[in-house]
C-alpha cells in the first residue's frame, strides 16, 4: 500500500509541475511583472512606399508624370487622390498636380501610375521662362497623397523631382516665350 501511495503523490507532484510549470515559466518571461504577462503585444503592419519618375509626356494639352509606386510595406494600399502641386527650379509653384486613375498597390510589388499637370496658357508661360538660358528644366512635386489603409483613410506625404526638356513640351531648344 504504501507503494501505491508513493506513486499517488509523485503521480499527483508531476501533475502539479505540468500545470504550474508554463505558468511560472512566463513570469519569469515578464520578469514577474504581472501587467505585462497580460499586455497584449501588437505590432502594426508596415506601411512604406517609394515614387519613382519613369517618363514624362504631352497628351490633350496636359503633361503627364509617368511614376512607379513601389509598395514596400505589408497591406495594400489604395490611393484616391493627391493634394500637390509642381514647382520649378526657383521653388515656386506652377500648377496643381491630380492623379489620372485611382491607384491599388498590393504588398511588395510596383505600379505604373500617372500625375497629370494641366498646361495652360499661364503653366505654358511659367515653364516657358525657365527655358531662357537652359535645355532642361528641374520640376519638384509635393504634396500628400490621400490614401486607404485597412479601411481608413490617411494622407502621406509625397515628393520626388525630374527633369523637363524643351523636347518634352513640345517647344524648340532655347524657347524664347
Amino acid at each position: 500500500m504504501r507503494e501505491a501511495t508513493v506513486s499517488k503523490v509523485v503521480m499527483l507532484m508531476l501533475s502539479l509541475g505540468v500545470m504550474i510549470g508554463p505558468i511560472v515559466f512566463a513570469f519569469e518571461q515578464s520578469e514577474w511583472d504581472v501587467s505585462a504577462l497580460f499586455t497584449p503585444v501588437y505590432s502594426p503592419p508596415k506601411i512604406d512606399f517609394s515614387i519613382n519618375m519613369e517618363d514624362v509626356r504631352i497628351e490633350n494639352g496636359d503633361l503627364h508624370v509617368i511614376c512607379e509606386l513601389k509598395n514596400l510595406g505589408e497591406i495594400k494600399m489604395v490611393w484616391d487622390g493627391v493634394n500637390a502641386s509642381a514647382y520649378g527650379p526657383d521653388g515656386e509653384k506652377i500648377a496643381p498636380v491630380n492623379l489620372t486613375e485611382l491607384v491599388v498597390s498590393v504588398p511588395q510589388s510596383k505600379k505604373t501610375f500617372v500625375m497629370n499637370v494641366n498646361l495652360d496658357n499661364s503653366v505654358l508661360s511659367r515653364l516657358s521662362s525657365y527655358f531662357i538660358d537652359e535645355d532642361r528644366v528641374h520640376v519638384e512635386i509635393k504634396g500628400e497623397a490621400d490614401m486607404r489603409v485597412l479601411g481608413s483613410t490617411v494622407t502621406a506625404p509625397v515628393q520626388f523631382s525630374f527633369f523637363i526638356t524643351t523636347e518634352d513640351l513640345g517647344m524648340p531648344a532655347h524657347y524664347e516665350g
